[in-house]
């Protein structure tokens, strides 16, 4: 490259270690833990008589795995009958409950045996397990209030189940068998939604909260938590069905649901110091067998009661050329001028401060006068955004766009921002609502704006702070006002009104965007945490794959060469099979 700092050619066009001094590849931000899974709840917290009486009633089933598909096979029985019990009279549905009941009891135990607590303890230290058993509680006990008979009994156990599915990485038992309980379990989300919404319940009580623009029930509790969990079980199901179509048929790996690990750019410098070394290739569609760097995916086991198995990183097969760029391409080491770096700072500030006024005279003097500002909020808040979209990598930007973090968000975002729109009659307090969804997506993006890029901008990513905390407020004020200001008059639409087997159902706009803007802003403090602990090479919203190698017979035993002169072979002794 020129010292005059001119645009530097693609790749193809200059010498290889010229390119690769650009390129990035993602690997581990940290070690990766090491894992004994011959710990379970079984082995832990039952004593030995408990554990022998358990183990003589599998045998007794003569194998294994018959009795896990048996376990496996009256569980999706209980789960897809359910949705009919709730239709039924309750005089012959609290009695079919109890059946129902006394049927998942055995598959419930032989999964909460088996789960091991290795893998519980990081999973339970991950904030999608907090959330999503946060929800799956509240919508629990909601439908537990809903019914209020013996059929409480059934949706207590099917809560049980859907935490079974949020520690879906820690049950050993059935995770070959996930995609069937996956796929029934939205089966059950989606029916009970339905025939909660519809009011279709029989003896069902759906009681009240007075707000002050409108009235919370518990079917908008209930609907809300159920079609979040259907969102749960939609990813668990297309993760796992990945991975077993990326495996190519070899099951001797197993890819964790769940648990993702944080990842970090890399740049490339040569091609002879690559830090992807080949240990075993399993299959050319899947690269198991490729490590990232030893430093980085390889963590020296601990004392343990029983064989450590290592955790590694499941690399992606492309890397990141910092100088391709949405608008084209840019010459990495050529700074931004001080006035372009002044231009973008001024630009930001200004369209955040009127954003800011925009929205308070939106929220607080209900009014959307005067129209330029709100039309100005967007204009200022599109180009200051479309600035980072313009230097976005692409490759990273489309891998970001589809990656689960990203769509739930963006989704949830987007409808829930359509509909404060409707609230807001569509006048110019919408401009500030779009303004609200350009800053939202900028921060959420901003992974796809490479550490070099920002380098150049003169952009730190801990700049984005107040923006995200200025969201998080806006919508903590925003249901603070749906709560407590009882003169604010709304439009409360109603989008669905009819009469089915005689009862009214109505469903309305304003409860919908009440619940979930509760969900955002647990979504929001959860992207502000990590905007704040990341650093600046490490990635917000893309998330490392995860798998390991429970069993692994002595002549496929899986070799690990590290940095050091030293070699680290991972234990792969058979695991306990409880």
């Amino acid at each position: 490259m020129s010292a005059s700092g001119s645009i530097v050619p693609l790749p193809g066009t200059v010498p290889a270690a010229a390119v690769r001094s650009y390129v990035f590849e993602i690997v581990p931000s940290t070690p990766l833990p090491t894992l004994d899974l011959s710990v379970s709840f079984r082995t832990r917290f039952l004593g030995p008589t408990a554990s022998r009486w358990w183990l003589a009633f599998v045998r007794r089933t003569h194998r294994l795995q018959a009795f896990s598909y048996n376990m496996s096979f009256s569980y999706n029985m209980c789960v897809a009958l359910t949705p009919g019990i709730l239709l039924l009279p309750p005089t012959l549905g609290t009695w079919l409950a109890v059946f129902k009941t006394v049927l998942c009891v055995p598959p419930l135990l032989s999964m909460g045996l088996s789960l091991r607590l290795d893998l519980l303890l990081l999973l339970m230290r991950t904030y999608d397990f907090w959330f999503f058993s946060v929800v799956n509680w509240l919508a629990c006990l909601a439908l537990i209030a809903y019914v209020r008979d013996a059929r409480a009994l059934m949706m207590l156990l099917m809560g049980i189940g859907y935490e079974m599915s949020i520690v879906v990485d820690a049950n050993m038992s059935l995770m070959r068998l996930f995609i069937v309980p996956a796929v029934l379990g939205i089966w059950f989300n989606l029916m009970v939604l339905l025939l909660v919404e519809m009011n279709l319940v029989n003896s069902s009580h759906n009681e009240q909260l007075p707000l002050a623009t409108h009235d919370i029930e518990l079917r908008d509790v209930i609907t809300n938590g159920m079609s979040t969990l259907a969102v749960l079980l939609l990813r668990n199901a297309y993760r796992r069905f990945r991975a077993f179509q990326l495996a190519d048929g070899d099951r001797s790996i197993v890819c964790c649901i769940s648990y993702r690990c944080t990842v970090r750019f890399q740049p490339i410098t040569d091609a002879s110091q690559a830090s992807v070394k080949p240990v075993r290739r399993r299959s050319s569609r899947f690269s198991l067998g490729i490590f990232a760097p030893s430093e980085a995916s390889v963590a020296v086991p601990t004392a343990a009661e029983g064989p450590r198995v290592q955790m590694f990183h499941v690399p992606i097969s492309e890397t990141f050329d910092g100088r391709r760029v949405l608008s084209g391409t840019q010459d990495p080491e050529t700074l931004w001028s001080t006035a372009q770096r002044a231009a973008l700072v001024a630009l930001g500030l200004t369209s955040a401060t009127l954003s800011l006024f925009a929205y308070w005279i939106a929220m607080i003097d209900d009014s959307d006068e005067p129209a330029w500002l709100f039309v100005a909020t967007v204009v200022g808040s599109g180009l200051f955004c479309g600035s980072f979209w313009m230097v976005s990598q692409p490759q990273l930007l489309r891998r970001l766009c589809v990656s689960f973090d990203f769509v739930f968000v963006s989704l949830q975002i987007t409808v829930t921002f359509c509909a404060v729109c409707d609230m807001f009659w569509w006048d110019y307090r919408s401009f500030v609502v779009l303004a609200a969804w350009l800053w939202i997506h900028w921060v959420l993006t901003l992974d796809a704006v490479l550490p070099l890029t920002r380098r150049r901008m003169g952009f730190q990513r801990r700049f984005a702070l107040p923006f995200i905390v200025a969201f998080a407020g806006a919508q903590m004020l925003f249901a603070g006002k749906c709560i407590f200001a009882s003169s604010w008059k709304p439009q409360n639409r109603v989008v669905y009104a009819h009469e089915i087997l005689g009862r009214h159902v109505e469903i309305r706009v304003a409860p919908f965007v009440f619940t979930r803007t509760i969900l955002l802003i647990f979504w929001s403090l959860r992207v502000t945490w990590r905007v704040y602990i990341k650093r600046e090479d490490e990635l917000i919203m893309i998330k490392g794959v995860v798998a390991y190698e429970p069993v692994a017979p002595a002549r496929r035993r899986l070799t690990v060469e590290v940095a050091s002169p030293s070699t680290y072979q991972t234990d792969r002794n058979p695991i306990d099979k409880s």
